[in-house]
């Protein structure tokens, strides 16, 4: 049998290989931190059971959420409904921390622009055919201050999103609600966002 040699670079090639597999993901990751760059903790903590009603007047509604959460602006624009910790976490990210990847369970809030000055249902059906939506199943949820279009688009590699479209009675602007997260999500939750939300 024939021995091969390897360069000591093949074998630096090779432990790093052994470092991107599943089991060394994470020390991949530490190598990937920049000396002296602040290490962002994760301390990942339960919704609180006790409730408080938050206004977002940007998005013209107010929204029951738990105590130790916040409806935060994200980069992207949009409003997200995160715990206190989660935005720490961000935020240190934001700063030039380290943070390790994860996945996340996310709940969005945002206006659907309308440039064109669409009537709204117009505009909801032209943004779930030209959205990750267009081959979901659409169900109607009917509360007891507005109703709503809901999708659950297909998942993909075990990503769960569902998006619902809500038109403002009183500016006819449409807000969207989505549920996004790297594992399966149900009608369920998002049903229990919208039973928690009103129009300012």
């Amino acid at each position: 049998m024939q021995k091969v040699l390897l360069s000591r670079a093949a074998y630096v090639f090779l432990g790093m290989a052994a470092l991107l597999t599943r089991q060394g993901w994470v020390q991949a990751q530490l190598m990937a931190q920049a000396p002296g760059q602040e290490i962002c903790e994760d301390n990942p903590e339960r919704a609180s059971s006790i409730r408080k009603t938050v206004d977002v007047p940007e998005l013209g509604i107010r929204v029951e959420i738990p105590e130790n959460f916040r409806v935060a602006l994200m980069p992207r624009g949009v409003h997200e409904i995160i715990s206190e910790s989660e935005f720490e976490l961000l935020s240190c990210g934001a700063r030039g921390g380290y943070v390790r990847g994860r996945g996340r369970y996310v709940e969005e809030i945002g206006i659907v622009e309308n440039p064109s000055q669409l009537d709204s249902l117009t505009l909801i059906i032209n943004t779930i055919q030209e959205s990750i939506y267009r081959e979901g199943q659409s169900v109607f949820y009917t509360g007891e201050l507005f109703s709503a279009i809901v999708v659950n688009a297909p998942s993909r590699t075990g990503f769960g999103n569902i998006g619902a479209w809500i038109q403002n009675p009183s500016s006819q602007e449409v807000v969207f609600v989505k549920i996004g997260c790297d594992c399966d999500v149900d009608l369920t939750s998002m049903f229990r966002i919208l039973s928690r939300m009103s129009f300012l």
